[in-house]
């Protein structure tokens, strides 16, 4: 075939169409992952990795999470100019796997912890298939908040909320969700993790917490 990336697939499955919801990691480089080499810092992780598929020989395509966000959400590559999530041209027509799935009778979402639109996510999300964003302001009572935004553990607790509560549908549902306990300053609650590092807000014991929250 002279073009294969056009050949057509059909899917075998006929059955009820699965949920599909991708986690993003904020600032997990390998270098902090037990199972890929790095610091004994990620025991849930490890286990998960064993339990299903990973992959090892991948490159990151930039160095900031909106190029993470662009390169999953988009599968456009990173370019020299801004990340297309923050391009004027691509707010609204953009091809997103929100967009795609919206199609197909998904319903869509992103759920952060932190303001939605920090990095013009936002507007870009919602003008380019999704349906719903989940951001700080609709957490109630969180147990922990810091400088970006609500708690990985937070996070999950409301991520669990909405898959439960789009489960009961009549709609298959995609669900993209970002943490942000991974971040400068490092800001995570107390007494949850036995501490990397004897200081308390640093990047080895923020990955750790957000390995704990994970697990």
């Amino acid at each position: 075939t002279l073009l294969p990336t056009m050949n057509n697939n059909p899917a075998t499955y006929q059955g009820k169409r699965k949920n599909l919801v991708i986690l993003l990691q904020e600032s997990l480089g390998a270098q902090f992952v037990g199972s890929l080499g790095g610091l004994p810092l990620t025991p849930n992780l490890d286990e998960l990795m064993q339990e299903g598929w990973q992959f090892t020989q991948m490159y990151a395509t930039g160095t900031r999470s909106v190029r993470g966000i662009e390169a999953v959400t988009t599968g456009f590559p990173p370019s020299p100019s801004r990340a297309v999530v923050k391009l004027s041209k691509s707010q609204t027509g953009f091809f997103t796997i929100a967009d795609l799935l919206k199609e197909q009778g998904y319903h869509t979402q992103f759920i952060y912890g932190g303001e939605a639109n920090f990095d013009n996510m936002k507007t870009f999300f919602f003008g380019n298939g999704f349906d719903q964003i989940v951001e700080e302001k609709n957490y109630t009572n969180p147990g922990f908040v810091g400088s970006w935004g609500v708690s990985d553990e937070d996070l999950y607790n409301k991520a669990d909320e909405e898959f439960e509560r789009l489960s009961k549908g009549d709609k298959p549902f995609f669900s993209l969700v970002f943490t942000s306990s991974n971040h400068s300053p490092y800001e995570y609650p107390e007494g949850k993790i036995e501490q990397y590092d004897s200081e308390h807000m640093t990047r080895n014991n923020a990955v750790k917490y957000s390995d704990y929250a994970l697990g």
